[in-house]
């Protein structure tokens, strides 16, 4: 009877320590997804606050007033002493920028305006937002940088006319993102 005591409270000990380390997981796991529905929420609540006035200036090709939408929402960001670490890409129904601002990394009160010519339909990620109306988080990499990037379709009626990406470059704005890459990848902005 003894060796089966021994046993058991061996088997219980075992047993003791993998749930410990089930909890210990599964709290790493919570606090991941923890930061992740903050990040998600974050960009969902940006996303909503340009997407209408966005998707009017675009279905009426109103590059103008695209930009100044955008330029509007970075000075309310400063005013409100709020100033943004993300930058602000607006891009066309075919994937061509129309507005593109983000930070000064040397000066937080400054906006620096991007007069980038590219067409981001080439990554499939974007294509699909374009053409699929998703919104879809990816990671871009420039020559310098790694990009994380949050894009939504903007809609008019049921028209797909364009995307706005929210990107962040934590090696120049700052802060690193609290996410790993591959949980970054997985987000779902759709629900």
């Amino acid at each position: 009877m003894h060796h089966y005591a021994q046993s058991y409270r061996a088997f219980l000990a075992a047993w003791a320590l993998a749930l410990l380390v089930l909890l210990a997981v599964g709290c790493e796991r919570n606090r991941g997804s923890e930061a992740a529905q903050g990040f998600v929420s974050g960009n969902k609540e940006l996303i909503d606050n340009l997407s209408t006035d966005l998707a009017q200036a675009l279905a009426a090709a109103d590059d103008a007033k695209a930009n100044k939408i955008v330029d509007d929402f970075f000075a309310q960001a400063q005013a409100d002493k709020r100033p943004l670490n993300v930058g602000i890409l607006v891009l066309g129904a075919k994937g061509q920028v129309i507005s593109s601002r983000y930070p000064d990394p040397k000066d937080k009160t400054a906006v620096i305006k991007s007069e980038d010519d590219f067409n981001y339909s080439q990554y499939k990620k974007i294509d699909k937002v374009l053409s699929k109306g998703k919104t879809t988080s990816t990671i871009l990499y420039t020559v310098k940088h790694k990009v994380y990037m949050v894009c939504s379709p903007l809609k008019h009626g049921n028209a797909i006319v364009g995307a706005l990406c929210v990107a962040r470059v934590p090696s120049v704005m700052g802060p690193p993102l609290e996410i790993p890459d591959a949980e970054f990848l997985e987000l779902s902005f759709n629900d």
